[in-house]
């Protein structure tokens, strides 16, 4: 991968969605204009590890940390939604994050924190972020080097500006107006056991199924669980085009909160399609409602089209 320059951004090896390997990433950082390093782990429940304390435990050089609970809209009662604008922008300026740099997001535990965090920027007009493949364990398992010491952020002067892009996110009224209009098509990346219905959420107080209309690409067929690394170009191409073979048809993600359905977003947009979205507030805010339209069992709608 050619670094781009934090100046002239006009390498156009670089695209605005790259996935960048350990070993590319460990080459940028000894280039005269290094990318800044944003460790987003988040751990999904069950797992109840604290991912502040494993991001003091061990980091990658000079990464800061990234609080996907705390840069978030402490209004709502739906779990880490996307703050408004002034508050984002004041959350990157304390983080010392100006609007030109070049971002590398990570974690550790398969990307779902590190795609969050690319959604939540890319939703703030952010140019340049990358998402390091396979996190933390990629790092460590190429031998490089980490640290135990947190990172104390120097406020960015000038601040940052943010500016929401609406075609990133979808609302819950846009979710349900879709339901009469079709004029997205959603897909959803919890298992296909809690999309069927058959399996609990994990969240207490929900019920279980999916939107209707709703197509299932669980995020896990999307990594590989051993590497915590995207699986190759082409088996992805495949996967995605079973459930959604119109690359310029609109897609709208979907999750249990959030969190993977930006994994699922992700994948899509570094692979080329061209209008894809996610619904922020994903199940924990459509499964709360016991009187909204609820889908179980295997997906009804058909998308046997032919590819673009």
């Amino acid at each position: 991968m050619t670094v781009p320059s934090h100046s002239t951004r006009t390498d156009a090896t670089f695209t605005n969605s790259t996935l960048i390997s350990a070993s590319e990433l460990a080459e940028a950082l000894r280039q005269p204009n290094p990318p800044k390093l944003l460790d987003a782990t988040y751990f999904l429940p069950p797992d109840d590890q604290n991912r502040e304390d494993a991001y003091h435990h061990t980091h990658l050089p000079g990464a800061l940390f990234f609080d996907i609970d705390a840069i978030a809209d402490h209004s709502s009662a739906l779990p880490h939604m996307l703050p408004d604008a002034t508050s984002f922008a004041e959350a990157m300026t304390r983080l010392g994050i100006e609007n030109g740099d070049w971002l590398v997001i990570y974690d550790r535990n398969h990307n779902a924190g590190a795609c969050r965090a690319w959604w939540m920027l890319k939703s703030y007009g952010h140019v340049w972020v990358s998402v390091l493949d396979g996190g933390l364990t990629a790092w460590q398992q190429a031998g490089l080097p980490v640290e135990h010491t947190p990172v104390t952020p120097t406020v960015s002067n000038p601040p940052y500006l943010a500016t929401l892009q609406p075609d990133w996110v979808k609302d819950l009224p846009t979710m349900l107006a879709n339901l009469e209009t079709a004029g997205f098509r959603i897909l959803d990346a919890r298992s296909a056991q809690r999309f069927e219905g058959e399996a609990p959420e994990p969240r207490p107080g929900l019920q279980s199924g999916h939107i209707p209309g709703s197509q299932n690409l669980p995020w896990q067929s999307l990594i590989c669980a051993e590497s915590h690394q995207f699986l190759p170009e082409a088996t992805l191409r495949e996967r995605l085009s079973a459930v959604a073979p119109d690359r310029a048809q609109p897609l709208v993600t979907s999750c249990g909160s959030g969190l993977t359905a930006c994994l699922l977003a992700f994948t899509l947009d570094r692979l080329g399609y061209a209008s894809v979205a996610v619904y922020d507030g994903s199940w924990a805010e459509w499964g709360c409602e016991p009187n909204r339209p609820i889908e179980t069992g295997p997906a009804k709608a058909s998308f046997a089209t032919a590819p673009a």
